[in-house]
């Protein structure tokens, strides 16, 4: 394991987290604050927002005003919704990008892991890896699962901009999009197969394991084009884990109530069975949808409380020292 480096190095590498906001003020906050203050290298990590509302979001004005670390950003074009807006300004704002390292990341995330810069810059570099991250969860069937998705992933720079290719996350042809539309049927069963059931049942994530290698990618999501890419150019990932109650690591989560709530209702990631970040994942897709998914005020109880358990966990490992 490398040796940590130290904030105060004058080499100290710069990162750049960037997040496409719309509307998303509230997490901003929450991130920002929660990134800021566990870096070790605080002075080298810079952010940029690029607001997918245009201006509207008058509090995300606000927020940045009182950080001279934060640049905001308009995307462009600025017409797009959805998937294809998050693209487009994840495409507009790497064009920009010259720090050594880039974090992009969803406004809905929260991260246990302290140090976490000088963490992910260790496992790239002990795994002579160029991308660490988050993959698409595997209940979400069709969507690509082996490679990081833009929800939390950490790479070298120049790595992914050698790669020159967009973001861009669906095809735009009628045949392509039928096509798409049929395999998704097939492989979700119909819609048979939801978040709940794929984790409940063994046979429907077998079923859904070989309809997606027969199938491929029928659900292609923001960044597929690039994971195509980087498998054919040979960069190395290093993936963490998301945990279910199917997941070896779930034994271990029986006796914390907030950290297995974060698994069940939300996204929670490991890297070998330790917390890393919670994704909270307010899907609108029906299909995806848990009880408490859309619930920011539970999501929030929650890491709160993960954050006391894992502080009480930490000073019981902690030797003893000195004599009574």
């Amino acid at each position: 394991m490398p040796t940590s480096r130290t904030a105060s190095s004058h080499d100290w590498p710069s990162i750049t987290v960037l997040v496409v906001s719309y509307w998303s003020t509230f997490y901003l906050n929450y991130l920002y604050r929660n990134l800021h203050e566990r870096a070790s290298g605080k002075s080298n990590v810079a952010f940029v927002i690029v607001d997918n509302t245009h201006g509207a979001d008058s509090r995300l004005h606000e927020f940045i005003e009182s950080k001279p670390d934060v640049e905001l950003m308009m995307p462009s074009p600025h017409n797009l919704k959805g998937a294809q807006g998050h693209a487009a300004a994840l495409d507009h704002a790497m064009g920009f990008m010259a720090s050594d390292y880039t974090l992009i990341c969803d406004p809905d995330v929260y991260v246990f892991q302290s140090d976490w810069d000088t963490f992910l810059i260790n496992q790239l570099a002990d795994h002579n890896a160029d991308s660490i991250g988050v993959p698409y969860p595997s209940w979400r069937v069709g969507t690509y699962h082996d490679f990081p998705s833009p929800v939390f992933h950490f790479f070298r720079t120049s790595a992914l901009a050698s790669l020159d290719i967009p973001w861009k996350p669906f095809a735009t042809k009628k045949h392509e999009k039928l096509l798409n539309f049929l395999g998704r049927q097939i492989m979700r069963f119909g819609g048979l197969i939801n978040r709940e059931r794929f984790v409940k049942y063994h046979l429907l994530r077998e079923y859904a394991s070989r309809a997606e290698r027969l199938l491929g990618v029928r659900a292609p999501d923001t960044g597929y084009l690039i994971a195509n890419a980087a498998r054919v150019s040979g960069l190395r990932r290093v993936m963490l884990d998301l945990v279910e109650r199917y997941h070896p690591d779930w034994a271990q989560l029986l006796n914390s109530h907030s950290i297995r709530e974060l698994a069940q209702q939300y996204e929670l990631y490991l890297y070998k069975g330790r917390p890393i970040l919670t994704h909270k994942y307010g899907t609108s897709a029906w299909i995806w949808r848990t009880s408490k998914g859309r619930d920011k005020g539970y999501w929030i109880k929650m890491i709160e409380l993960a954050e006391q358990e894992l502080d009480n966990k930490k000073q019981q490992r902690q030797p003893m020292t000195g004599h009574d």
